[in-house]
């Protein structure tokens, strides 16, 4: 491959010499070139291909060991693209580096290309080359000829560079001159009249060689949707399928140079010359290469040469490069950032250290910071200026410049930066430079006043010291006017004010101290900074007694102390402190901060909740209780404070009575207080036993606990207990409890049951599962409801503690009642009102009155269960005869809806606002009259939203939802949250669409690159969700994104959130490629399923700021609780769920309530989860047929070698594991208790996906 200039006819004669030398290598290309397409899919990237990076890093050492000046601009873009810093200071660079040599803007050579392209290896910006700020990419475009189109000297591959060098530009987004749309056309066209008949290119004549055809292929690479440009690449791989081998064992010819030119050639319209189209008898161009590469690393022109040639190895090194990476070194220049200049200027406390200056900061993947713009300019001062930058948890910030340290002045001053004239709200470290920026770092100045002086009350002329920190005073401080000084007196008066020091001046009043407080603060005159300080107040000392009570007695006896006033009023709190740290000896104590304040937990080893309820530390003034807390309550002189240890007596019981227990007793137990000697006295205990029939005999005390026992057999009902005063220490009563004893009802006589108002629970039990028919009614004596919870054959009514009616009501509420199922009335009015549905109903499974002939209304939701009809349809006929539906909804999530119904585990669950008759029934299609009709299929797909790009839970986890006919990517956001109440702000309308917001989390929230994307089935479309029509099975996922996409694995832009005026149909979408910075560590058995599994957001890599899918890393139990959660669809359930290894705190948490709720996976034991540890293959297997429902006890024997090994309760799950290919195993093995890997996860998942 070579770019020449032609120099006269001497040159052109010495370079037809040569050209007869290597012409045969460029004509030998092997007729394996089947290329009759514009370009084929790439095959995976060869980054993990040992032999080739063996080969790339003996090139790089040969170069590092050479240790000459890099003069070839050719080694410089190879080495560029070898990952190397060319700009590091250990490469030595040529002169042109930083310095114009003198290259004339019309020069019709190659120079401006070689200048071009070495500059950007170097890190350096063409369009404001060296310090004569050229524009080497304009004053290259200017040399296009205006009527041919052809660049410079017209020689054509002069051309071919020059286009590649200008579109090089033009993709960077600097400013190219004239190379727009018109010229680049011109360009192409002159390119293409050059292509000879035979289909290639040729240096001269009207024979193609192969080196010109691999630069055209090189060139129109970047043009490859030009139908003209296709029809070329179609004829000059056809050219290069009629090359042969001639017998040669070396690929593509006889030299490295040729061979060269095509690989790069190949590899710029997306061929993989490693792919089986491209080897011939197993041998590949890494064969070939192997015999160009002398010992040290470099590589020969031709492999009978003993010696290396310098263009051989760098073009050789570029080639395969190209290969490895799948993309050409000359296409990726187009990836890189270019330097950006800005100016900077620094200045210190009293001077400016850093002149303002222009510079140009180098940028590599990530965009330049104005901490970089300080960094770069300062080390490259003459001489260099030195500094400090200290990183922390909010990102690094310069602690000093030039020996100048934050907090030289003694306070919070210290360095500030800005850009353009104004303070960014981020840190230097993160504000992102854009061209042109003026940055300027400056020592900024914090005055903070203060003083130690204590005034006492009758001092008379006293005087008041001042210190300052974070800035000076100024000459001007000695003025009173450059002063607010406000002592609140008419007798205390300001006489002077003196300077001590530059930071300390002395304020002389006169006049007497009263009780009122003095505030100080110092103008913007007074200080260096021309800032104003903050304000100091000086009060006088309170005097005032405390006094502190325990458990059981004194611990502090009242006494008066004395406190300072400072600052701030001094408090209750404040007085407690200093009493009981100046105490002889010193009274330990113990504040708590909370998000309510500060309070007292503990003093001299008493802490609340000793007597183990809700029981701690109040405290009181002047005999009553503050309204406000012991920190805020301000002391006032004289003040009497009493902190004293609170008794709070709660009672509780764990006893159950059955219905019918003969002589039962009830245990019950304190907390917060102690029980006196007096508690076995029934006088000191309110008892009422309500309707159940039975007496107190006896009262028996222990310790903190007493046995109440009964006389009789008891009846349904509800027993309140209450202890009063006497029975306890505190001499506090506490709050009633009640015991329930279950009321059970007959399911053929009507009955009427009175609830005492003392019952604060009622439960109904059914004699029966069968269907009820008798009346059964609750009167209460209030419109607020105790908890009730009624069985009545299958159905159960619960109503929620806290429920109160709100509609007028006659106090009666009748229980669920079954009625006729064959009411043909109900059934007409039914078909009636699903007639817009076209639906029918089929049968009615259910029909229930409840709450009577009435309507009743709650003030909250109450449940109705209908046990076994899940899959039915659900409605309601209220007390005019009018039918209505009940929407159904997929998941139990809390609704807006007045009423509304789910399935849960089979059961049809209805959550009502008030009473009526409820049904539940099966529906099907309307047919037409010809009989044929057919039932319609529900179309879904799976959505979640997720913000997990924030480390956060997702606010929707991946749910099956179902969709209608021309649902959007938007369509079906938007009902999914409207179903779940979840706020959505957004601007637009269908086509232009627009999502800014939701659950309250906005576009540029966490930063410029933030906001909502979303994807369809790994891929993230580039129009807008309100055009995006959305298909049966399409996985659809809404993502916030902090860096435009890129670190939730997108495109760089809105993907698809964005208005547009085109609309496209959904349609097949292909799958995305997850790129994870240790992608070469996943096996290749796994990575078509690891890809798979994070684009369907089954499973995610390990850190969102460098992505990482950690292959190898064995599977934890929580782990795998998550990820069959989030594949399941179900939400995760923020509840207990039993197991005391898993905390509330945890990530796993709702996960694991989730899995174990759902039945996908158990603890290891009743309380033990074991989150951490990791899952075993037959644990993976029995949770994956568990859920695909394909135990069989029965099932065949698997034929595996270590069956023996398997567990005995795992055996079923591992054979039906096994025998349908979720899992497989090694050599006849299955490793039952080896453990999961996360790749091995990933493949799991899948299979279990894709099985149907």
């Amino acid at each position: 491959m070579f770019t020449y200039d032609e120099k006269g006819e001497k040159a052109l004669i010495t370079f037809n010499r040569f050209m007869k030398k290597m012409l045969p290598a460029m004509l030998v290309f092997v007729l394996i070139f089947g290329l009759f397409a514009p370009q084929v899919s790439k095959a995976a990237d060869h980054t993990d291909n040992t032999s080739l990076n063996t080969m790339i890093e003996k090139t790089v050492d040969y170069y590092k060991n050479r240790n000459t000046e890099l003069t070839s601009w050719w080694d410089l873009v190879a080495l560029w693209g070898a990952g190397q810093n060319l700009s590091d200071g250990s490469w030595q660079l040529p002169p042109w580096y930083k310095t114009d040599q003198g290259l004339l803007p019309t020069a019709s050579g190659t120079e401006h290309i070689n200048y071009i392209f070495g500059l950007l290896a170097m890190g350096e910006d063409p369009a404001h080359a060296w310090e004569t700020n050229r524009n080497l990419y304009a004053e290259l475009a200017a040399q296009q000829n205006a009527t041919t189109g052809a660049i410079g000297n017209g020689l054509t591959n002069r051309h071919m560079w020059a286009m590649l060098a200008l579109d090089t530009g033009a993709k960077l987004g600097s400013s190219v001159g004239t190379w727009d749309a018109a010229a680049k056309q011109k360009a192409v066209d002159y390119l293409l009249s050059k292509q000879l008949s035979d289909g290639g290119f040729a240096f001269f004549g009207t024979t193609s060689d192969a080196d010109m055809t691999g630069m055209g292929l090189l060139a129109l690479g970047n043009y490859q949707n030009d139908s003209a440009v296709q029809s070329a690449i179609v004829k000059l791989k056809a050219f290069l399928k009629t090359k042969q081998l001639n017998g040669e064992h070396v690929m593509f010819g006889n030299n490295s140079n040729s061979m060269s030119a095509v690989v790069t050639g190949l590899t710029a319209i997306g061929e993989d010359v490693l792919s089986d189209a491209w080897t011939d008898n197993g041998n590949s161009i890494l064969d070939s290469y192997a015999l160009f590469q002398v010992q040290n690393g470099a590589f020969k022109y031709l492999e009978s040469q003993s010696n290396a040639d310098a263009m051989a190895t760098n073009q050789s090194l570029i080639a395969l490069l190209d290969t490895k990476y799948q993309k050409t070194v000359w296409h990726r220049f187009a990836d890189i950032k270019l330097p950006v200049r800005v100016s900077v200027e620094v200045d210190g406390i009293s001077d400016r250290i850093y002149e303002k200056n222009i510079v140009s900061v180098p940028q590599s993947t990530n965009s330049a910071t104005a901490l970089d713009a300080l960094k770069y300019a300062l080390d490259k001062a003459t001489p260099a200026i030195l500094y400090n930058i200290v990183n922390s948890s909010y990102g690094p910030y310069v602690q000093g410049i030039d020996e100048q340290e934050a907090g030289s002045l003694g306070g919070w001053d210290g360095w500030m930066y800005e850009v353009n004239g104004a303070a960014p709200d981020v840190g230097a470290g993160e504000y992102q430079l854009k061209e042109n920026d003026k940055v300027r770092f400056y020592y900024s100045r914090y005055p903070a006043i203060a003083t130690a002086a204590e005034l006492a009350g009758g001092t008379t002329d006293p005087y008041v010291d001042v210190t300052l920190v974070g800035d000076d005073f100024s000459s001007e401080a000695i003025s009173a006017e450059n002063w607010i000084i406000n002592t609140n007196s008419a007798d205390l008066t300001v006489q002077s004010i003196t300077s001590v020091n530059n930071q300390t001046v002395r304020i002389q009043l006169h006049g007497q101290v009263t009780s009122e407080p003095i505030t100080i603060q110092a103008l913007s005159a007074a200080l260096i900074s021309k800032q104003k300080s903050n304000t100091i107040t000086l009060r006088i000392p309170v005097k005032a007694s405390l006094q502190v009570d325990g458990i059981s007695g004194a611990i502090f006896a009242a006494q008066e102390v004395k406190i300072k006033n400072t600052e701030n009023p001094t408090t209750a709190l404040d007085l407690l402190k200093k009493a009981l740290d100046q105490a002889v000896p010193k009274i330990s104590y113990e504040i708590v901060n909370s998000s309510f304040g500060p309070y007292v937990n503990a003093i001299d080893g008493q802490a609340a909740g000793s007597l183990g309820g809700w029981d701690g530390w109040m405290f009181e003034v002047n005999g009553a209780a503050p309204s406000v807390g012991a920190a805020a309550y301000e002391l006032k002189e004289n003040d009497e404070v009493r902190f004293y240890y609170s008794r709070w007596p709660a009672l509780s019981t764990t006893t159950k009575i059955a219905n019918g227990a003969s002589n039962p007793a009830v245990e019950v137990l304190l907390a917060g207080d102690e029980f006196t000697n007096a508690a076995d006295d029934i006088s000191n205990w309110s008892i009422h036993v309500g309707s159940t029939e039975l007496q107190v005999s006896s009262i028996i005390k222990d310790n903190n606990k007493v046995t109440i026992s009964f006389e009789g057999t008891a009846n349904g009902g509800a027993i309140t207990i209450k202890a009063l005063e006497g029975a306890l220490v505190g001499n506090q009563a506490s709050d009633p409890i009640s015991v329930i004893v279950p009321r059970i009802i007959s399911d053929s006589v009507d009955q009427s049951f009175a609830i005492d108002e003392n019952e604060t629970a009622v439960v109904i039990g059914s004699s029966s599962e069968a269907a009820a028919t008798n009346n059964v009614v609750l009167t209460f004596a209030s419109t607020d409801l105790p908890k009730v919870t009624a069985e009545r054959g299958n159905t159960t009514l619960e109503i929620p503690a806290n429920t109160k009616v709100t509609s007028t009501w006659n106090k009666e509420l009748q229980l669920p009642t079954n009625l006729s199922l064959d009411d043909s009335n109900v059934v007409s009015k039914m078909n009636t009102a699903l007639l817009g549905d076209n639906k029918k109903v089929d049968a009615v499974a259910v029909r229930i009155n409840v709450g009577g002939d009435e309507k009743i209304q709650f003030s909250q939701h109450v449940t109705l269960t209908l046990k076994g009809q899940g899959a039915k349809e659900a409605g309601f006929v209220d007390q005019t005869g009018s039918f209505t539906p009940i929407k159904k909804y997929a998941d139990s999530a809390i609704r807006a809806d007045e009423v509304y119904a789910y399935n849960d585990n089979g059961d049809l669950i209805i959550k009502t606002k008030h009473f009526t008759s409820f049904l539940a029934y099966s529906t099907s299609a309307l047919t037409t009259s010809g009989g044929g009709g057919t039932v319609p299929v529900a179309q879904t797909v799976k959505l979640s939203v997720e913000k997990r790009s924030l480390g956060e839970g997702d606010i929707v986890a991946p749910v099956t939802i179902t969709i209608q006919a021309g649902d959007t990517a938007f369509t079906a956001l938007k009902r999914a949250l409207d179903d779940k109440g979840v706020a959505l702000q957004y601007t637009g309308s269908e086509a232009s669409v627009y999502v800014q917001s939701i659950d309250g989390l906005a576009e540029l929230d966490k930063g410029a690159g933030s906001g909502w994307m979303y994807s369809v089935n790994g891929i993230f479309p580039q129009i807008s969700a309100g055009a995006y029509t959305l298909k049966n099975g399409d996985v659809l996922r809404w993502q916030y994104t902090k860096d435009l996409g890129n670190d939730i694995g997108g495109d760089t832009g809105l993907g698809g959130n964005t208005e547009t005026g085109e609309q496209v149909p959904g349609g097949d979408n292909g799958s995305s490629t997850i790129n994870y910075k240790d992608a070469a560590q996943i096996s290749s058995w796994a990575k078509e399923a690891v890809t798979k599994a994070s684009a369907l957001g089954f499973m995610q890599g390990t850190s969102t700021t460098d992505p990482k899918f950690e292959p190898k890393r064995l599977l934890t139990r929580a782990e795998f609780a998550a990820l069959m959660v989030k594949y399941s669809g179900i939400d995760p359930i923020n509840e207990d769920a039993g197991f005391t290894d898993v905390s509330s705190k945890d990530w796993f948490y709702g996960y694991v309530a989730a899995a174990k709720e759902k039945g996908l996976m158990s603890g290891k034991s009743d309380t033990s989860f074991a989150p951490n540890a990791s899952i075993s293959r037959e644990e993976v297997a029995a949770v994956l047929v568990r859920f695909k429902g394909l135990s069989d006890s029965n099932a065949p024997q698997a034929a595996l070698k270590d069956r023996d090994a398997v567990s005995a309760w795992a055996v079923p799950y591992v054979n039906v594991a096994y025998q349908t290919g979720l899992m497989t195993g090694d050599n006849g093995r299955f490793n039952p208790q080896s453990f999961v890997t996360r790749e091995m996860a990933a493949v799991a998942i899948i299979r279990l996906y894709e099985l149907k």
